[in-house]
């Protein structure tokens, strides 16, 4: 995950602030661990985006709020995969998921 977000850092970043506090490996795997705590707290959910057996990006739902029903959905994909709907179908599923 992290190769995949360093090797498109600049275009990454111009969406999310929070690359800037991923410098290392390290640092990912706190990302991820933070991610899994939210997962497990029901506050958090958080899925792959697969292309071609390989991680292309991230789309997940931040701030659950099950008694209003309520979330936020975030997403990134590698700029080497936009323009092919990928992430509109990724999007369509997560919504399902989540109704």
């Amino acid at each position: 995950m992290f190769e995949l977000l360093n090797s498109d850092r600049e275009n990454i970043s111009q969406f999310f602030g929070f690359l800037a506090s991923i410098k290392t490996e390290e640092d990912e795997v706190n990302y991820i661990k933070k991610k899994l705590h939210g997962i497990a707290d029901g506050t958090d959910a958080f899925f792959s985006i697969i292309r071609d057996d390989h991680i292309v990006g991230v789309i997940n739902l931040h701030f659950i709020d099950s008694e209003n029903k309520k979330t936020y959905i975030g997403y990134w994909l590698h700029s080497k995969f936009h323009h092919q709907g990928i992430m509109t179908k990724s999007v369509r599923k997560v919504c399902e998921y989540t109704f």
